[in-house]
């Protein structure tokens, strides 16, 4: 079973979840199961060439290279040549046990229409653009480059008035990422390499970062990605989740993994219950975060989310804690009790909230407030 890696992966580190749902006791698939747990090394956060970002760092590898590459293969990297191909050879040194793709999804339509010579979009100025050559000057321009080129991708001249072009190429796209999963993924007794289909949640309101990996246990998933755009509610993209997956009888199941949490301005971990008001509904918000967000990417290249010294209402320090901080120079002010926008452009108030292991903390004094602790989570690190 798919899933048995990434539990084991996760619950080294915390435990089992107090949320979590009982395992199948059908028995195990592969032949070295243990019940006792085995720790193994893997990926769930990988971009490819299908993601909004991609082109314009020239990232050409597609979710098949992906997967050859954890599997210890060989893969050729930027710079370019004139043919668009890497030419730099690159290998892992040990093949990876599991891995996962995930792209972004808001624009996985509008990416394949501009990328693919051909397409009824591909020769617009603004699919034009987005091809062009990409060299920022400072991060402000930089960033704001990006978006703009970002933005267009989901625009009435790349995906129609309507959006059917872009609704259309993204359900292509969804079925190759889904399809590469599939054929990575040794399904013999020996389960020597295990991936998931999965896809980001990039939600980033005025700049600030709340996104999730979003990874289903096995090859039954819904028709389309739930993307940010779509539904930009958590709490309701995590009931469609419910809803389409998890409670459909069709033997899918998903979790939402939060990351960079250090860039969310402290909107990643608040004590948000959306419309819920009493301690019952709330309780009920709870469970259902409990139950999705498993897992916390608390390290990767954007820097470290486990904890940092000197924050509001936090006592005491540990030396450990100023392990790769993304936001150093100068610190950020402190957000208290409240929450801030556009860390990724480095600005606005950085909370304790940002960071995983206060959210533990939050949790608990939940748990004794309405009976359930929405923040029961195991980490992990990933590259991004």
């Amino acid at each position: 079973m798919r899933w048995i890696v990434l539990t084991l992966a996760a619950l080294v580190l915390a435990g089992p979840s107090p949320a979590a749902e009982p395992q199948s006791s059908a028995p195990p698939r592969c032949a070295d199961h243990d019940p006792h747990k085995r720790v193994y090394f893997g990926d769930l956060h990988v971009h490819t060439g299908l993601s909004m970002d991609a082109y314009m760092f020239d990232t050409r590898l597609g979710p098949d290279d992906a997967y050859r590459f954890a599997r210890g293969e060989e893969v050729r990297i930027p710079p370019l040549d004139a043919a668009g191909q890497g030419t730099v050879p690159f290998r892992l040194p040990r093949p990876l046990d599991f891995a996962a793709v995930t792209d972004h999804a808001h624009s996985f339509g509008g990416v394949r229409l501009c990328t693919e010579p051909g397409s009824v979009s591909y020769d617009t100025p603004e699919c034009e653009r987005y091809r062009s050559p990409y060299a920022p000057t400072d991060l402000e321009s930089g960033t704001a480059e990006i978006v703009g080129r970002v933005d267009s991708l989901n625009s009435p001249p790349i995906c129609g008035a309507d959006g059917t072009l872009c609704r259309e190429a993204a359900g292509e796209v969804w079925r190759e990422t889904q399809a590469a999963a599939e054929r990575w993924n040794d399904a013999a007794p020996s389960c020597a390499f295990t991936s998931f289909v999965g896809y980001e949640y990039t939600k980033t309101p005025e700049f600030t970062k709340i996104h999730r990996n979003i990874l289903f246990r096995n090859q039954i998933v819904p028709e389309l990605p739930i993307d940010s755009l779509s539904e930009p509610d958590e709490i309701a993209m995590w009931r469609k989740l419910q809803a389409q997956c998890t409670e459909a009888g069709t033997g899918c199941d998903v979790i939402s993994i939060p990351h960079n949490p250090n860039l969310s301005n402290g909107q990643i971990f608040s004590l948000d219950y959306g419309d819920a008001v009493t301690p019952a509904e709330q309780a009920e918000v709870a469970r259902l975060r409990a139950r999705m967000d498993t897992v916390v990417e608390m390290s990767q290249k954007k820097g470290d989310s486990e904890c940092r010294n000197g924050m509001w209402n936090v006592l005491g320090e540990d030396e450990l804690c100023g392990f790769e901080k993304m936001r150093r120079f100068p610190d950020p002010p402190d957000c208290r009790e409240g929450k801030g926008k556009g860390a990724l452009a480095f600005r606005g108030c950085q909370s304790r909230l940002d960071f995983a292991r206060y959210a533990l903390v939050e949790g608990l004094r939940e748990a004794d407030r309405i009976g359930v602790n929405p923040y029961a989570f195991g980490m992990i690190a990933a590259t991004d």
